[in-house]
């Protein structure tokens, strides 16, 4: 907790005095453009009404098993160029505005602090301590082009914008690797499908986005990348499952709204490429089960509380496994 402390408060310093995710598995670096679904992660297929503006902020920090001083000496007896990461907090502002009731335009500014990076160097173990700095800006284009018997299917499509800071160095002047950069340096497409169900108290939304990844910064290509997820959301206002002394409908006068969650979100990432050579220690797939809550005000702010636990971990070479992450969005709908 006092880790978590100490890189919310450091994030949020760095943030104000500065003027994304590369090879790092980031969950949440996606989900403001959730507008006002009653999802966490998941991407729904619903856009917002035409003439509407919506602002959000999304938090994620994801806790690492860092390499301890015996694993780090058996790895550099081993002769292999590695990597390992205490944390890293992702933190996005994202606005999005009904261009129509089917088309909705996204743009998302990420904001990352990698902390307690380590590698190794020729059999030495190097402390690069901490990369902070914002990501690459994304603009995307959301297009529900079905929706019948409550059931909608939509289009993604957007470009990943070279914005970010990619000159983040250690404490000797080295510049750190691309893959701890908080932004890659390169124009990178995206595009995906999201389909949503709805019923009377409950809601099914499943969506795919893939990124492909060209060559940016230090002649590096950070390796295409691929979130899936699928969710499901059960509204709480029937007041069949908890009473309205715990989960209250009014506080001060506003209307509250009230949604479980409970998701399986899955990311797929490449090998890290340099000069025509992929590095052997990165990529891989990791899967998570995220449970949640959503509360809504008067249907126009939107809040979601999440925690995901990985469930498979399938990491190429030598790798911090990633332990939990927690995360939290909201948004503003005029």
């Amino acid at each position: 907790m006092r880790k978590l402390i100490y890189i919310v408060i450091i994030s949020f310093f760095e943030f104000f005095v500065q003027n994304s995710s590369n090879a790092c598995f980031c969950g949440s670096h996606y989900s403001g453009i959730n507008n006002f679904g009653a999802t966490a992660l998941t991407i729904p297929a619903e856009t917002l009404p035409r003439g509407k503006f919506a602002l959000g902020y999304a938090l994620n920090y994801q806790d690492y098993d860092s390499f301890s001083f015996n694993y780090f000496k058996e790895v550099n007896r081993k002769q292999i160029h590695s990597h390992s990461l205490d944390a890293l907090l992702t933190q996005s502002v994202n606005m999005a505005y009904g261009v129509s009731d089917d088309l909705s335009l996204i743009v998302n500014l990420p904001f990352q602090a990698y902390m307690g990076l380590d590698s190794t160097a020729e059999g030495l173990r190097v402390d690069d301590g901490n990369s902070v700095g914002i990501g690459d800006i994304s603009v995307f284009a959301k297009y529900k082009f079905l929706e019948k018997n409550h059931f909608s299917a939509a289009l993604i499509a957007g470009i990943k914008i070279p914005s970010g800071h990619t000159e983040e160095k250690n404490e000797f002047g080295f510049l750190l690797g691309p893959d701890s950069q908080p932004g890659s340096g390169s124009w990178d497409p995206l595009v995906g499908l999201a389909v949503s169900k709805s019923f009377d108290d409950f809601a099914l939304h499943s969506n795919i986005l893939y990124k492909f990844s060209t060559q940016g910064a230090q002649d590096t290509t950070v390796g295409d990348s691929l979130n899936f997820n699928f969710g499901a959301s059960k509204s709480l206002d029937d007041g069949k499952l908890f009473s309205r002394q715990v989960l209250p409908a009014k506080i001060l006068g506003q209307r509250l709204s009230w949604d479980l969650i409970s998701e399986v979100n899955g990311i797929w990432r490449e090998k890290v490429e340099t000069n025509g050579i992929k590095d052997p220690n990165h990529g891989g797939l990791i899967i998570m089960l995220t449970p949640g809550f959503r509360v809504s005000i008067n249907e126009r702010i939107y809040n979601t509380v999440f925690m995901s636990f990985p469930i498979f971990q399938e990491l190429n070479g030598v790798q911090s496994d990633l332990a939990f992450q927690l995360g939290f969005n909201t948004s503003l709908v005029f």
